[in-house]
């Protein structure tokens, strides 16, 4: 009777199925005789079997076909789950649309492709590769621990290990700490690296190749080491050094620190610097801003304009065309060309200073010409013979923002006097030229500009004696010399020049 009535097992023993050949009678279908084909086959008999054995009973009919009830299914293992990071909102270097804090991790720039889409649905190729920027002490996220996962058992009772979590792939450097709650901490200021599965606050960004299209623009909380060349309009920000051993092209430089320009920069009349520490260069041209230390060229600087608030060494080499605003000391081989534009060099003028200077005489230009035309205005009005009410309001209106425009002036003025005293008082003159100055040279010290008459060769020196009168000397052991004699004297007009 048994033979009408087998059990299968299935291969991978995750389930058990009675089957009831055709035709067999439902009086001889009784409980012992089905937990019987099951126990032979090796089930266990545990409730759950003898619920769907009684099922199977109760909705048995015969037909022309075989029978078909399951009756034992397995209890698959639950693995484990591996270790994981749960980012604190705005730290999770994957995440391109972190806001606050940028969006890539710290190596992106010298791999990826740094364009974005922009609000228009445009692709701006030359966006940047952002990072993510901490300070000691932030909660960069949770390290969550593998889980061991429960064990499950095949229909025969037989137990399936369950496979445990592994533990979180990514490594935590020693520039982060791990609490004991789980949370990931920084330990320093920087920017978040996760590198070779490595994470790390990381304080300088290597470039392994140029900064273009493959970066797009850098912007970064340390310093910054580019290999080769930063190419036009992609521009370099970074709160401490940078340096570039290639070309550096028309491009922006901001940087905290100190810039290196190992190939130098051409700038093409739309490069700019905004240095706060030094600058090493091999040359510059047709580069602009400021520079808030000292500036080292090798060869040349040539139709620039920058102010610099340190000493400015080009004793090796030239300086052609430009402006040049030096708080410093001054020194170089060649000074102007026979070909090349005027070049002019204000001396004795901390370009900070300048700076100030130049904005509170732009504000006074921009507040006499609001005042003219508000005085034009109260002349109108007070020429009518019987003005009507709304014009005596309005003339009164217009002398109390006469009167109040003139304050302003009044303060201005002082504020511009009072920065010519300190641009006098701080000043330094010590220029040094080794090779050669020419014709049409001029430079600016206090208010007299000193244009060269002739072609001088040096050694050449240019400073104040001891009545802070401008005298020159050339050579070491030459006579000091009133500076008149090689220059014509004219007034400098700081607003015009500005």
């Amino acid at each position: 009777m048994s033979s009408q009535i087998t059990a299968r097992v299935e291969s991978d023993k995750s389930k058990v199925t009675l089957v009831i050949e055709a035709g067999f009678d439902p009086g001889q279908l009784t409980p012992i005789l089905l937990r019987s084909v099951a126990a032979e086959v090796g089930v266990e008999i545990t409730p759950a079997v003898e619920q769907a054995i009684a099922a199977c009973m109760a909705s048995y009919t015969p037909g022309d076909d075989p029978v078909e009830a399951q009756i034992a299914s397995w209890t698959e293992p639950e693995h484990g789950v591996d270790g994981w990071i749960e980012w604190a909102e705005g730290f999770d270097p994957t995440d391109s649309d972190v806001d606050s804090h940028s969006d890539t991790d710290a190596d992106a720039a010298a791999d990826g492709d740094g364009s974005e889409t922009t609000d228009t649905g445009s692709t701006d190729h030359y966006a940047g590769t952002h990072y993510v920027s901490v300070r000691p002490d932030d909660v960069l996220g949770c390290l969550h621990e593998p889980t061991p996962g429960a064990d499950g058992l095949d229909v025969l009772g037989n137990c399936l290990k369950a496979i445990p979590g592994k533990p979180s792939p990514i490594k935590l450097h020693s520039s982060v700490r791990l609490e004991s709650d789980g949370r990931i901490v920084s330990v320093l200021e920087g920017v978040i690296s996760l590198k070779g599965n490595t994470l790390e606050i990381v304080q300088q960004l290597p470039i392994a190749d140029c900064v273009d299209f493959s970066t797009g623009h850098i912007d970064f909380a340390g310093s910054v080491i580019i290999k080769n060349a930063i190419r036009t309009g992609f521009n370099v920000h970074a709160e401490q050094d940078i340096q570039v051993g290639g070309l550096i092209e028309a491009s922006e430089i901001v940087c905290g620190g100190d810039l290196t320009a190992k190939q130098g920069m051409a700038g093409k009349g739309r490069g700019t610097v905004q240095v706060g520490g030094d600058v090493d260069a091999t040359y510059l041209e047709d580069v602009s801003g400021l520079i808030a230390g000292d500036l080292k060229f090798r060869n040349s600087l040539i139709g620039c304009d920058l102010k610099v608030g340190g000493d400015v060494d080009g004793s090796s080499g030239v300086i052609r065309g430009g402006t040049l605003y030096v708080g410093g000391v001054f020194q170089v081989k060649s000074l102007g060309s026979s070909s090349s534009p005027v070049t002019e060099v204000h001396l004795g003028r901390d370009p900070k200073l300048q700076e100030l200077l130049e904005r509170t005489q732009a504000m006074v230009e921009t507040t006499n010409a609001a005042l003219t035309g508000k005085q034009a205005q109260y002349d109108q009005l007070s020429a009518f013979k019987n003005p009507s009410d709304a014009d005596r309001a309005r003339m009164g209106e217009l002398l109390a923002e006469i009167q109040g425009t003139q304050g302003v002036l009044a303060r201005a003025q002082g504020a511009i006097e009072q920065t010519h005293k300190r641009i006098h008082e701080a000043g330094t003159l010590d220029v040094q030229v080794s090779g050669q100055i020419f014709p049409a040279v001029t430079l600016v010290v206090g208010e007299q500009r000193l244009t060269f008459k002739s072609a001088i060769t040096g050694p050449i020196s240019v400073f104040w004696n001891d009545e802070r009168q401008v005298v020159y000397k050339i050579g070491s052991t030459g006579e000091t010399r009133a500076i008149e004699l090689i220059t014509d004297i004219s007034p400098y007009e700081p607003a015009a020049a500005a």
